[in-house]
């Protein structure tokens, strides 16, 4: 059945149902109900407070009959916050940080609606995972956990939490499992500049984020590591080991890490979008792969799977 009243009386009430879904779980809706917030109080001998927040926002497109939108999840913690004053967990449910492709949107459709409301139910897990650092603790450093990827927040997490070494156990983890970070890893150790336009990649990420929050001079990169001259080509490395691995390609991607700048600045410049290259790009798979290995074949995986966030061998989310 199709809602064809207002977009605004149609998100109205479906916060209004949210509201109500989430009310048993502590959760308290603000902002006309566009965000939903639990508070925990830290208790004596526990952590700081945290914060679990659900926030909905809409599509300037919206129309009677067509009406989306969309939930993100964030997550605070005052402990890790007297580390990184900007910290925080998590980011939308489709795409960006949880990679759920198949969400759905429209909630002028009831069933749609009915979909959307128990996915961002079940969603609530990931605060009580996070609730748990040391379980926090053993699953970053194996797989890809949505919501929660980005060095820059593992880390501080892990220091504050359970202290330095932790966040170290991790970085030597993230670098066992991804061994094509150890150039960008090595040369951001040695002073990386920024570049405008150029995101740092994740070796860059973690060697940054160890410098501030959990210093440490026990990862040496491995004998034949390449050179990384800049974050372009770092940036170029983390990309092509990613591709490779969703692919089925996990030891070509580890090879990118005796792979010379040159070589993966040539590779970028093939993509057919050479601005931002795709792991659909199946010409681009080919070649990564006989710059990996130099053997001119296609990668095993015709397809890539998962689209997203292809950081470790094990893929599996949660």
């Amino acid at each position: 059945m199709i809602d064809q009243r207002r977009p605004a009386e149609v998100t109205a009430s479906f916060r209004e149902r949210l509201a109500g879904a989430l009310t048993p779980y502590g959760f308290v809706a603000k902002a006309s109900g566009a965000t939903l917030v639990r508070s925990v109080r830290a208790l004596r001998g526990q952590h700081g407070a945290r914060s679990h927040r659900v926030e909905l926002s809409s599509s300037h497109r919206n129309a009677p009959g067509y009406v989306v939108c969309r939930a993100a999840l964030t997550y605070t913690d005052a402990d890790v916050r007297r580390l990184d004053r900007a910290w925080s967990a998590g980011g939308p449910l489709a795409y960006g940080a949880f990679g759920d492709l198949e969400i759905p949107e429209d909630i002028a459709d009831r069933e749609s609606a009915d979909a959307l409301l128990a996915r961002i139910t079940a969603s609530l897990r990931f605060f009580a995972w996070l609730d748990d650092e040391k379980r926090v603790a053993r699953d970053v450093g194996r797989r890809y956990m949505p919501g929660f990827f980005a060095p820059r927040r593992v880390v501080p997490y892990l220091a504050a939490r359970l202290g330095p070494k932790a966040a170290q156990t991790y970085a030597a983890r993230l670098l066992a499992g991804r061994p094509e970070l150890w150039p960008a890893f090595h040369a951001a150790t040695l002073g990386t500049k920024d570049e405008p336009g150029v995101t740092p990649d994740q070796g860059t990420e973690l060697a940054r984020a160890l410098a501030t929050w959990a210093p440490s001079a026990d990862l040496v990169a491995p004998e034949g590591t390449a050179a990384c001259g800049d974050l372009r080509a770092a940036n170029l490395r983390c990309f092509f080991g990613r591709l490779l691995r969703a692919r089925g390609e996990p030891t070509a991607a580890a090879r990118l890490r005796d792979v010379g700048d040159d070589a993966i600045r040539t590779l970028g410049r093939a993509s057919e979008r050479p601005e931002q290259p795709l792991v659909e790009d199946d010409k681009l798979a080919r070649l990564a792969v006989k710059v990996a290995t130099g053997v001119d074949r296609a990668p095993r995986m015709p397809k890539p799977k998962p689209l997203y966030f292809q950081y470790f061998t094990l893929h599996r989310p949660w």
